[in-house]
């Protein structure tokens, strides 16, 4: 073997290690770092999950090490909420499950809608989603009793932030339940839909459904 003078370098080990650790490791010990990525069922987004050359490897220095970093789990599939306004309990349950979705069902008063169907749904229909995404569907009651006087205002909480919406939403004799979509267009914790509408007189303590942004769609 001819020498050529210049020390060798031991290739350390980072596999498993986070990206800015493994990046740092690698460079103190005289290698340069080329990054990829990619999804990983089973590996943290940030970790390397491979690494050339191998660990215990001899390389020149300044040689290029490549490793790989998980992106996390690969993004589902999206699917569209189906439109199941005016459907019975049991064909909404149906429809929803066979898009993938997964119901929450929630009963509120509607003077305009028939017992037993749907008014709506949270995120509404059309709505791109993850598939497995649990969405509220609202079922309505039918018409507040004609005697009752315990009645209140629906208020308008939409571009309100979560918390001062969850608070108007209580204070006004409802229950705040909170439903949450990415969107890439509504700032984090903004309220963007609601049902029942605002203006919407219902029952002291029916449920009012709060569509809340979690900001934009995770670039991994």
């Amino acid at each position: 073997v001819v020498s050529t003078g210049v020390p060798l370098v031991i290739m350390p080990g980072v596999i498993g290690k986070p990206q800015a650790e493994a990046t740092t490791e690698l460079i103190s010990a005289g290698v340069t770092v080329s990054v990829m990525s990619a999804y990983d069922n089973t590996v943290t987004a940030g970790t390397v999950i491979s690494q050339i050359p191998a660990v215990g490897d001899q390389v020149m220095p300044n040689t290029t090490a490549q490793i790989v970093v998980s992106k996390g789990k690969p993004p589902a599939a999206a699917v569209v909420v189906p439109n199941v306004t005016g459907k019975n309990k049991t064909d909404a349950d149906k429809a929803v499950k066979k898009a993938g979705l997964s119901p929450q069902y929630y009963e509120v008063y509607d003077p305009k809608v028939s017992k037993g169907r749907v008014i709506g749904t949270l995120p509404p229909a059309g709505s791109r989603v993850a598939k497995g995404t649990t969405i509220g569907v609202f079922i309505s009651l039918g018409k507040p009793s004609s005697t009752s006087t315990d009645t209140v205002t629906v208020p308008n909480v939409v571009g309100q932030q979560q918390i001062t919406a969850m608070t108007s939403i209580t204070s006004a004799g409802l229950t705040p339940i909170v439903i949450q979509q990415y969107s890439d267009g509504i700032p984090s914790g903004t309220v963007f839909n609601q049902m029942p509408a605002a203006g919407t007189r219902m029952k002291r303590g029916t449920p009012v459904g709060i569509l809340v942004s979690l900001g934009p769609v995770p670039q991994n």
